[in-house]
């Protein structure tokens, strides 16, 4: 009903016009490929795979979590389904005036820099026995910070598609970012099972650090063009 609701602007829009595509700038099957053979694409590539890698991870194992910690199927709905959905709304929003304000390359530091305060926020609670104001802090800083890094992603990916393969060039980006996710949800469950929350939580934030400084590093050059 939502998505529908959304889509009403797009219908009710006349004045949206697209413009033709010359026919030999269509995209073929084999760009899928030659997307990957562009030497510029990689790092953009390795900045899909750590950027959720921090946030994936913890947030996959928190509703498991929050039920070792005694929470029941209808509290945990409220306060990871409901609340925190909602604060990622809204920090998306908030998100992509921050992006258009800053620029493309603060705005990947700058929510770096709240994917890893969350992943060490929540590692600070792993040893003790959170409140559940507490945990409502942590599920909203874990919320907003997925919300403002999606905005981001999506941003950059547009800058990294080629003219006529722009379908193409995102669709491969979203499955890469997708496929980091199953791999950190899957490998964060056998870090929670051999190490505890602890070990998990630690693994989480010592990726966002990683992801962080390959920002600073990687894309430092593009500090003034971007």
């Amino acid at each position: 009903l939502f998505v529908i609701i959304a889509l009403l602007p797009l219908f009710f829009n006349k004045g949206i016009h697209i413009q033709p595509k010359d026919s030999h700038e269509r995209a073929k099957k084999a760009d899928v490929f030659y997307f990957f053979a562009r030497r510029s694409i990689w790092k953009q590539i390795g900045f899909l795979f750590l950027y959720y890698s921090g946030l994936i991870g913890t947030l996959a194992m928190l509703k498991p979590w929050l039920v070792d910690l005694g929470y029941d199927m209808k509290e945990i709905g409220v306060m990871s389904g409901v609340a925190g959905t909602f604060v990622g709304f809204l920090s998306s929003f908030a998100g992509g005036m921050i992006v258009r304000r800053i620029g493309r390359f603060r705005a990947r530091i700058l929510f770096a820099v709240f994917v890893l305060i969350a992943t060490l926020y929540f590692l600070g609670l792993s040893y003790v026995h959170p409140t559940t104001t507490l945990l409502y802090s942590g599920i909203f800083l874990l919320w907003g910070s997925y919300g403002m890094a999606t905005i981001v992603v999506y941003t950059t990916a547009m800058d990294c598609v080629r003219p006529g393969r722009e379908g193409t060039d995102f669709t491969i980006q979203t499955v890469i970012t997708h496929l980091s996710g199953m791999l950190m949800a899957i490998l964060s469950g056998k870090i929670a099972d051999h190490t505890g929350y602890h070990g998990l939580f630690f693994f989480e934030a010592s990726i966002a650090l990683v992801s962080l400084l390959y920002i600073i590093t990687v894309f430092r050059k593009e500090k003034s063009t971007i």
